[in-house]
């Protein structure tokens, strides 16, 4: 179920026009911004989005994204394969 899914990744940063500049000028990478006011960086088959946190700190954690059609039926799927879903 989840290999299908168009994976993405996400973390936070304290300037957003900062991070665009580093991440478009000084990497080269595409940059784009979308409606929800972060940023993406596309890559040839995924993305990964920032967002912008006035009380930003490094992150000691990492994050995977797996959009799913209907997430009821995901967590169902997942729960009978035997996984255990916290709630965050």
């Amino acid at each position: 179920m989840l290999k299908e899914s168009p994976v993405f990744s996400s973390f936070s940063v304290s300037n957003l026009d900062e991070a665009r500049k580093f991440y478009s000028d000084t990497l080269g990478l595409i940059v784009k911004d979308n409606e929800m006011g972060v940023m993406e960086l596309h890559f040839p088959k995924s993305v990964v989005v920032i967002y912008p946190k006035p009380d930003h700190a490094a992150a000691n954690f990492t994050v995977l994204h797996f959009p799913v059609k209907d997430v009821e039926t995901a967590v169902e799927e997942l729960t009978s394969a035997g996984y255990k879903i916290r709630k965050i």
